[in-house]
């Protein structure tokens, strides 16, 4: 097998087996900005920051606190509910505006509690990546499954940026949904 294609299908197993932490098992201390920095890194490093891009930086964490999508650290020190709002923020904004990602947060902190929103993100994160790793194996094991089977292992990248974008577009749409569901409740209740 040429080392490429080693390397690739020794990732997709890697990322088969990728574990987010749950709240339980974020650090329960106050931590200063340079140990969030290095604990999102450790955390989301498989996943993004490809590319010699940086995961996360101080300014990054500073302007969300000031958009308001995450609460403000109490005396420069952060908590497990900063590091659950980082580790959400990084992967969403990949492919999400970051107004988009906001408003998903703030809606689904309304249906659950932090907590129990942060865990099923993880979980459902681990599923999509776990999917879409098996989609790839078995394209390239040529055990192509509909509805892959028109999808050559060459075309594959493509075939995965085009289901991210799908992906995307149905996540802003129900993102934009309950939008203006929320907007139509205020301005009844006024």
């Amino acid at each position: 097998m040429p080392e490429q294609e080693h390397k690739m299908l020794t990732w997709l197993n890697e990322i088969q087996q990728y574990h987010l932490p749950r709240w339980e098992e974020l650090p329960d201390i106050e931590l200063y900005m340079d140990q969030v920095i290095t604990l999102i890194e450790r955390y989301l490093s498989p996943l993004v920051g490809q590319y010699d891009n940086k995961v996360i930086t101080p300014a990054m964490i500073n302007n969300y606190v000031k958009l308001n999508i995450m609460p403000k650290p109490v005396k420069k020190r952060y908590e497990r509910e900063h590091l659950a709002y980082l580790i959400v923020i990084t992967i969403l904004k990949q492919v999400l505006l970051i107004t988009e990602v906001q408003e998903g947060i703030f809606l689904q902190s309304k249906l659950c509690s932090i907590p129990e929103a942060y865990n099923l993100f993880c979980d459902m994160q681990e599923k999509a990546l776990g999917e879409m790793a098996e989609t790839y194996k078995c394209a390239y094991s040529r055990k192509q499954l509909e509805p892959f089977e028109q999808v050559s292992l060459d075309s594959m990248g493509l075939y995965m940026a085009c289901t991210s974008f799908a992906g995307k577009t149905f996540a802003e749409k129900i993102i934009f949904t309950r939008h203006e569901d929320r907007a139509a409740i205020i301005t009844e209740t006024m």
